[in-house]
């Protein structure tokens, strides 16, 4: 993992083995939130990303994570 947590969005997507749209979705449904997994490069809407990795990583594994409360039990 580099020495900054902020990394650019291709760095984190191929780190996170996914796609820049799927990162780009996952902002977009409000899993990552800006300022605490990803910001701007400069201040200008038209700058480019750069994420948090150790908290978009977690975000992510979080959405994933299941309850094991919540899961149905197997009837045999």
């Amino acid at each position: 993992m580099p020495e900054s947590p902020w990394v650019p969005q291709r760095q984190a997507a191929d780190y996170l083995g996914m796609s820049e749209r799927t990162l780009m979705r996952y902002r977009q449904a409000g899993v990552l939130q800006p300022g605490e997994h990803y910001r701007r490069k400069f201040m200008n809407s038209r700058s480019a990303l750069l994420y948090n990795l150790p908290a978009t990583d977690a975000a992510i594994t979080a959405q994933f994570a299941r309850d094991h409360r919540t899961l149905e039990q197997a009837v045999g």
